[in-house]
C-alpha cells in the first residue's frame, strides 16, 4: 500500500483510494478464509477438532484447541471440564484445577468437575478444600459412591481411621460389587 501512497504526486488521491479499494475487494473474493465464521459454527469446529485430537492422543494440540473453545464461549462448563481431563493427563495439575474451578464457575451443579477437582486437592494434601467439595457433591447425591471413598481418602490422609473404615464399611454394604 506504501508505495501506491509513495506513486508520482500526479495521481489524486480519488485515483488511488480507487486502486486500494479494488485491490482489497480482489483480495477478499480470493482469500475466503478472511469472511467472519459463525461463532456457533466455529466453537462447533473448536470442539470436534479437539475430541480428534483427543482420541489420536495429541493432547497439545487438543489443549490448544481447547483454549481457543473457551475464549470464544467461557459459559460452557463442558469445555473447561474437557479442558481439565486433557490437562490432568498433561500432568499440568495446577492449571486442571483452574479449569475445574471455572467448569464449576460456569455450573455450579457439574458434578464429574467438582469430583475432579476434589481428587486434585486431595492428591495435593488440601484436605479442607478436598473436603468441601466432597460435601458439597454428597449433598446432592449422598450416594455418590466416588464421593464417598473420595471422603474416605480424606479421612485416611487426616489420620482419621475409624472413621475411613466406617464410609468404606458403608460403600462395601451398599454398593457390594464396587
Amino acid at each position: 500500500m506504501n508505495i501506491l501512497l509513495n506513486l508520482n504526486p500526479l495521481i489524486t488521491r480519488a485515483a488511488r483510494l480507487a486502486v486500494i479499494v479494488v485491490i482489497s475487494g480482489f483480495a477478499l473474493s480470493v482469500l475466503p478464509s478472511c469472511k467472519k465464521e459463525d461463532p456457533a459454527v466455529k466453537y462447533a469446529r473448536l470442539m470436534e477438532t479437539a475430541r480428534k485430537y483427543i482420541a489420536e492422543d495429541k493432547l497439545e494440540e487438543a489443549k490448544i484447541t481447547l483454549y481457543s473453545a473457551v475464549d470464544l464461549r467461557p459459559d460452557q462448563a463442558g469445555t473447561y471440564f474437557e479442558l481439565g481431563e486433557v490437562l490432568v493427563r498433561l500432568k499440568q495439575y495446577p492449571k486442571a484445577a483452574e479449569s475445574f474451578l471455572a467448569a464449576l464457575n460456569a455450573d455450579p451443579n457439574h458434578k464429574e468437575a467438582r469430583l475432579h477437582l476434589a481428587t486434585l486437592y486431595l492428591l495435593g494434601k488440601e484436605w479442607e478444600q478436598a473436603d468441601s467439595h466432597t460435601r458439597k457433591l454428597l449433598e446432592t447425591d449422598p450416594k455418590n459412591t466416588a464421593a464417598l471413598i473420595l471422603k474416605a481418602s480424606i479421612a485416611r490422609g487426616q489420620g482419621r481411621l475409624d472413621e475411613t473404615f466406617s464410609i468404606l464399611e458403608n460403600v462395601l454394604k451398599t454398593e457390594p460389587n464396587n
